[in-house]
């Protein structure tokens, strides 16, 4: 798919490690009526996995990242984060498993899914 004229309001970044978790809440957010892009489920067949992503990443407002020991050590996901910072687009960290967030990002308000899913999908919901 390449991006419809109802741009998605949020690109997922994850690390491959944590994508059952990430295809979890993006469906969840989905069925609450969310607008939101992640690459399994967004890019059909046949489409350029890399030429996909950066349009999804440019033209969505703002970024959905999961945070985890493996995502901060994805040099794709940080990439993305960046591109996306550079751009002054908003990130919004999820917080998936305990990891030091990246200095960056320490000063922005996370949604905390560590410990209690549903309480985090419910935070998750007003974005």
């Amino acid at each position: 798919m390449s991006l419809a004229t109802d741009t998605p309001a949020a690109f997922f970044s994850y690390c491959h490690d944590d994508f059952e978790f990430a295809l979890r809440l993006a469906k969840d957010l989905k069925a609450a009526g969310a607008s939101v892009w992640l690459d399994r489920l967004d890019i059909s067949p046949g489409e350029r996995w890399d030429r996909t992503v950066e349009d999804a990443l440019t033209s969505c407002p703002r970024m959905l990242l999961i945070l985890s020991p493996a995502s901060i050590n994805s040099t794709n996901v940080m990439d993305e984060v960046s591109f996306v910072l550079e751009e002054q687009k908003t990130v919004i960290p999820v917080l998936y498993r305990d990891c030091k967030v990246p200095f960056r990002l320490r000063r922005v308000q996370y949604v905390d899914f560590r410990n209690d899913y549903d309480q985090g999908l419910s935070c998750s919901r007003r974005y």
